[in-house]
């Protein structure tokens, strides 16, 4: 009996898009407390965590959540700027400011988020919807993973094609 699971790539690529997704997010956190691998590996997971919690069911929901949590940790560090130049009033009013700023960005992100899973709550609840939502989204990472594999347009190629979609699209300049 064979053993070995086969799997469609289509179903392989949310497991690629949130592995991108992490990395992007955990390269974009600001530096753990502490200088050593545990407490790079505990701010890590607790950001996964975060992510994890806002429980998104997709590459686009959990894109949403990752950019959420690095606001609002960029946010925190920011606060912790403030109280190390607590004396110096101009540097903690600009520091202020960009407290301010990754907060509201933090919440606007999250406030998208709800309203993605808000709207895709409502299409799950009707199977039409939710049968042609996954057609759809089979096809585009299907599409998309096919254009990965045939590689960049050669320039020459990306030129030719450029010339007859802004000369009227049929290639024949009129």
């Amino acid at each position: 009996m064979n053993n070995i699971m086969h799997f469609d790539l289509a179903l392989a690529l949310p497991t690629q898009a949130y592995y991108q997704i992490i990395h992007t997010l955990t390269r974009g956190l600001p530096p753990p407390v502490a200088d050593t691998q545990e407490a790079l590996l505990a701010r890590n997971q607790a950001a996964i965590d975060k992510v994890a919690a806002m429980m998104p069911t997709n590459a686009d929901e959990a894109d949403l959540a990752a950019q959420c949590v690095a606001c609002r940790a960029q946010a925190d560090d920011v606060l912790r700027l403030i109280r190390l130049h607590d004396g110096d009033t101009k540097v903690v009013m600009k520091l202020d400011a960009q407290y301010i700023a990754m907060v509201r960005t933090s919440t606007a992100v999250r406030r998208e988020l709800r309203q993605v899973q808000a709207l895709r709550h409502k299409r799950e609840a009707n199977s039409a919807s939710l049968r042609a939502d996954e057609s759809t989204q089979y096809i585009a990472a299907r599409l998309m993973q096919q254009a990965l594999e045939a590689g960049p347009v050669p320039a020459a190629v990306a030129r030719q094609a450029g010339r007859g979609s802004a000369a009227g699209g049929d290639g024949t300049g009129r």
